[in-house]
């Protein structure tokens, strides 16, 4: 038998081999990370691939089609005053085109118009975990288990009654970091009865908002883009040097509409080999853009014909 020495030492080193397992682990279990872009800043959420793997898929489908550009959350209920349990998005966007929408919203000079977000089939239920606070939930149609879309919530509270309730409130993903600040600050926003415009609107949260004023783009709870963030951290770098500026731009525009085969050099940022407007939406928060209230995402053919001084001129008005 082996030293009270040679004991200890053979102790320290399970320990230390226990938890590299465990850091292994816990990294090799990791989920997927996506970024919000708010009008109020940005978040990170891990998504819960190996719970929820197809509640997981229908939302990175909604990302990778950019369906959740320019959509805003639309209801921050309460429980009771002052007491706000979710914050609700996912459910409708901005649009260039006035035709068949809901609403006309003013964007600078020109014009954008709310509509419902196209939506595919919806998923089965995949209830797994609590719906505590700083998780991410799918909404759904009151005695449908098995009808969510588009549209999820999180949760500003432990709402544990919602692990019940309707067979269960599937959590597919959960705010990691310093992100609830942010998501506490777009709960915290005024709401404002807009049922007048479409029924999900009478718990609206609008920022700076007086009743009676034009209804503007910046009045809304914008999600501006969600990306799948990828592993060198660094979203929108085609070119691969830790930094998003103006070749990796230029890479984006020069390949602007090409639609299968495009590379990571090409501006293709999410991997699906084309190059579009959700691909512009890593270099953008990469970039740290903030839209001014007067600008837009550019059409695939305005971007294409941009020369590099246009694209300097960009670069400095957005800094």
């Amino acid at each position: 038998m082996g030293s009270a020495a040679d004991v200890h030492r053979t102790a320290l080193a399970l320990c230390a081999a226990a938890l590299v397992l465990s850091v292994v682990a816990s990294t090799a279990c990791a989920g997927m990370i996506v970024r919000f872009d708010t009008s109020l800043g940005q978040f990170d959420v891990e998504l819960f691939d190996t719970e929820a793997p197809g509640t997981v898929q229908n939302f990175l489908n909604y990302i990778n089609r950019g369906d959740y550009i320019d959509s805003f959350f639309h209801r921050s209920a309460e429980t009771a005053p002052g007491q706000k349990f979710v914050l609700q998005g996912g459910g409708f966007a901005l649009y260039p085109d006035g035709a068949g929408t809901i609403y006309p919203v003013e964007h600078g000079a020109a014009t954008k118009w709310i509509d419902k977000i196209p939506t595919d089939d919806p998923i089965d239920n995949e209830y797994n975990r609590s719906n505590l606070r700083g998780t991410i939930a799918m909404a759904k149609s009151a005695g449908d288990p098995d009808s969510a879309t588009s549209q999820f919530f999180f949760n500003l509270v432990d709402n544990l009654y919602l692990d019940t309730s309707n067979g269960g409130f599937t959590v597919f993903a959960e705010v990691i970091g310093p992100g609830m600040d942010v998501v506490d600050l777009m709960a915290s926003q005024e709401m404002y009865d807009a049922s007048s415009i479409d029924g999900a609107f009478n718990d609206l949260p609008l920022i700076d908002y007086a009743d009676g004023d034009p209804l503007r783009r910046d009045h809304l709870l914008l999600i501006n883009h969600i990306i799948i963030l990828p592993a060198t951290g660094v979203p929108g770098d085609a070119n691969g040097d830790g930094i998003t500026d103006i070749v990796d731009l230029t890479a984006l525009a020069a390949n602007w509409g090409t639609e299968g085969g495009a590379t990571l050099r090409q501006g293709d940022f999410n991997g699906d080999g084309n190059v579009n407007r959700v691909d512009y939406g890593y270099v953008w928060t990469g970039w740290g853009l903030i839209d001014d209230g007067g600008g837009t995402l550019p059409e695939p053919a305005g971007l294409a014909l941009m020369g590099i001084g246009s694209l300097v001129l960009i670069h400095r008005r957005k800094k």
